[in-house]
């Protein structure tokens, strides 16, 4: 999605954004300190704005943590919830972010390096801990399927039906 958003001239937010613009994880660190700590202020249209002000669209963590406010937020935007597989699912996010956050070279480097991967990683050890409510990499392996079908189900029942598209991967 991330890359068909982009090809069709909607510059898209995705956690690889990140890389380049680690400067951006403090405050989404704000953001879900906010949400999910009950540390500073939650984000108003104000910060939102300031912040995914390079992007017309949104796609992965954290923003996807952000759901009911984005919607709040921003209620002229489209939707499009792309659903998957559960089990193919589960082994790209497995692959993809369980290992890596969990992996102990990632934390190590991260507790040592205050300028790139510390950044990302505390950023994401926000969203892990907050919106995941998981402390390990076998807990959030227990609780990933039923945080997706969750997250599906929320984004479903607070987008209006009107600017929510539905596609299932591999429906054509």
């Amino acid at each position: 999605m991330y890359a068909a958003l982009n090809i069709l001239g909607l510059p898209c937010f995705h956690s690889f954004s990140l890389f380049s613009r680690t400067q951006h994880c403090s405050t989404w660190s704000a953001a879900l300190d906010a949400k999910f700590f009950n540390r500073g202020q939650k984000f108003t249209k104000t910060e939102w704005d300031q912040l995914l002000s390079d992007y017309a669209a949104i796609t992965d963590v954290p923003a996807t943590v952000f759901a009911e406010e984005l919607v709040s937020a921003y209620p002229e935007a489209k939707v499009i919830l792309m659903e998957r597989d559960i089990d193919s699912w589960f082994t790209s996010f497995d692959n993809a972010i369980i290992k890596p956050i969990w992996n102990w070279t990632t934390q190590l480097i991260g507790s040592v390096d205050p300028w790139y991967v510390g950044p990302l990683k505390n950023m994401h050890m926000r969203w892990v801990r907050g919106w995941m409510d998981s402390h390990s990499e076998d807990e959030m392996r227990r609780k990933a399927k039923a945080h997706y079908r969750e997250h599906y189900a929320l984004v479903r029942r607070i987008a209006p039906k009107e600017k929510l598209l539905e596609y299932k991967m591999g429906s054509g």
